[in-house]
């Protein structure tokens, strides 16, 4: 019975394999380029806005593998690689700016999708994100509104964040080709998120998302099995504001009661790179 049991496993893969192999689209891919990031942040409980730009490099990896002729899967893993830093500006909708500082962004995420084959080059997909963002502020020196300062070191604001996408995606063929294209639209929304700020020990915020994504790539046969070629990324998180929210703690030099909001965010993120493809 185990010896049948054993034949009908390795029956199963060997149709799997050949399937992916003589018709599916299936393949590995690396990604290494550059992100120009947007930051703007809208507060209400004292009417300022913040303005930030930064460029990081960024690593992407991840693979599309057929399963069958309806249905394929896909995964992508994304990841700040040596950040940058770069002057954040907050200006007073009445006395213009009113503090400057130093802004660093990293972000990682997981994106797990099923793709649901149309024909066999265009699918609607459907799958899941894991995502956390860090916000790094240094040399922060905040007025409050009875006149006394918060004098900065540090201050580390992290979102982590799952979502569920849906989109559409279109791969052109198979790496067997001279060259191959794809492109790929998602929107997200958040079903869990947690967000804490260094300042504020102890208060989470539950922030709602929407989270809207385009990507498109080329690449051409190196040798049989590898692609070489370029892609080109544009991502928009648009966060709601969530609060305020009395929270007890010590941000001058005293214990006190304070208003605290998480503030409406706009990020948006467009990258460009190279991209190595393979199924060997």
């Amino acid at each position: 019975m185990k010896l049948l049991y054993g034949l009908a496993a390795l029956s199963l893969l060997n149709s799997f394999n050949t399937y992916a192999q003589s018709e599916g689209i299936s393949y590995s891919y690396l990604t290494v380029g550059n992100e120009s990031i947007s930051y703007k942040e809208t507060a209400t409980l004292v009417p300022v806005k913040s303005d930030a730009s930064v460029s990081n490099l960024m690593l992407n990896s991840g693979g599309l593998y057929d399963i069958n002729e309806t249905f394929a899967f896909s995964v992508d893993a994304l990841a700040t690689f040596s950040p940058n830093s770069d002057n954040e500006e907050w200006t007073h909708e009445t006395f213009g700016v009113y503090q400057r500082n130093q802004f660093e962004y990293i972000h990682a995420s997981t994106h797990l999708a099923l793709h649901y084959k149309l024909t066999e080059n265009f699918r609607v997909i459907g799958g899941t994100a894991l995502s956390l963002i860090t916000y790094k502020r240094t040399g922060i020196n905040l007025n409050l509104q009875d006149g006394s300062v918060i004098k900065g070191g540090m201050q580390e604001e992290k979102s982590n964040e799952i979502y569920l996408d849906a989109g559409i995606a279109y791969e052109s063929g198979k790496l067997s080709e001279s060259m191959r294209y794809g492109f790929k639209a998602t929107v997200g929304h958040t079903i869990w998120s947690e967000t804490y700020n260094t300042q504020f020990d102890g208060l989470d915020f539950a922030t709602d998302t929407l989270r809207y994504n385009l990507e498109a790539n080329v690449s051409f046969k190196v040798t049989e099995g590898i692609h070489l070629g370029a892609y080109a990324r544009y991502s928009m998180l648009d966060r709601g504001q969530e609060g305020p929210v009395e929270w007890t703690g010590t941000l001058v030099d005293r214990e006190s009661t304070f208003a605290v909001e998480f503030p409406e965010g706009e990020t948006t993120n467009s990258s460009v790179g190279l991209m190595l493809l393979w199924d060997l």
